[in-house]
């Protein structure tokens, strides 16, 4: 049975790996120079991505020359990121990868055979050369999913969107599976903003965006698509499936009180149209059932879901 064991902590700070002292290193200090100048070698490499799953398989082959293992593992809670390649075995390394006190997150290693004392050495030292890379990884990635989120709602946005349409239907076609699309719009919204001012306007479009987000799975897609209108893009989910998502998304709202930062309670509701993918049908038309499904919520008197009539 395998033991648990508390990752060690790993900082490159902690003078494990200093690039600039490689010509300082005495001869006599070979296997030292050796790990530096095959750090800088592994730097190199895992330089050339800048995604964060893409550099851990690049620093496990560059490993694996000198360090034979059956897995590696990659985790960061932060980012959602559990990342394993190869089969798990008994024996395990474990390190949790630090820069100026922020945890970049944390890497095992696993084989059947045990580590020996100088092959734990040397990743240690090596490990050192994935914690800037994988650092770059993960703010090249904040920096992409800053640019597919809406600001205020932290939704995904249109971009992301429509990008995400392309896929699902995609793959809906390719697997023969139901897809679903759910377009929302905040009734009377206008009145909100005119009585209470585009501030509250915009706390209550977050608690909507709440309310609907607490609604779906992890596997949905939930978008701000401009304005007070929202769209839910729901995989393997026929119209069955759909609707109900959309009732549960608008009883929420309807039961969800949205307080404003003087106190008050403003009370909104919000209008849906479902649509499900037809065979062959495109996404303009995917979405234009559903935005017609909604328009006939908002025109037989609101706080309701409709479904597109040929669905």
């Amino acid at each position: 049975m395998e033991m648990a064991v508390p990752a060690k902590i790993i900082d490159p700070a902690q003078g494990y790996f200093n690039p600039g002292e490689l010509a300082n290193v005495p001869l006599e200090r070979a296997a030292e120079r050796s790990y530096l100048a095959r750090a800088l070698q592994i730097v190199t490499v895992l330089q050339t991505s800048l995604e964060a799953e893409k550099v851990i398989e690049l620093f496990s082959r560059e490993m694996a020359v000198t360090i034979p293992h059956d897995s590696i593992s990659y985790t960061n809670d932060t980012h959602r990121i559990a990342l394993t390649l190869g089969e798990t075995s008994e024996h395990r390394c474990s390190y949790r990868l630090v820069v100026t006190g922020k945890l970049v997150g944390q890497v095992s290693l696993t084989r059947i055979t045990p580590f020996d004392s100088d092959e734990v050495e040397e990743l240690e030292y090596l490990l050192c050369s994935l914690v800037y890379p994988m650092l770059n990884a993960l703010k090249y990635r904040d920096a992409l999913d800053s640019a597919l989120r809406d600001p205020l709602t932290k939704l995904s946005n249109r971009t992301m969107l429509d990008a995400s349409l392309k896929r699902e239907i995609d793959l809906a076609r390719r697997h023969k599976t139901p897809l679903s699309l759910v377009v929302i719009d905040v009734d009377d919204f206008k009145r909100v903003n005119d009585t209470y001012g585009h501030a509250v306007g915009d706390e209550v479009l977050k608690c909507v965006a709440t309310c609907i987000a607490k609604c779906t799975r992890t596997t949905d897609v939930v978008a701000r698509y401009g304005g007070e209108e929202f769209v839910l893009l729901l995989s393997n989910t026929d119209q069955k499936g759909g609707t109900l998502l959309a009732e549960r998304a608008r009883q929420a709202v309807d039961d969800a009180g949205c307080t404003t930062a003087q106190g008050e309670e403003v009370k909104v509701t919000i209008s849906l149209g479902v649509s499900t993918l037809k065979q062959a049908e495109d996404r303009a038309g995917f979405f234009e059932r559903a935005d017609q499904a909604l328009y006939r919520a908002k025109s037989q008197g609101k706080n309701c879901v409709k479904v597109a009539d040929d669905c």
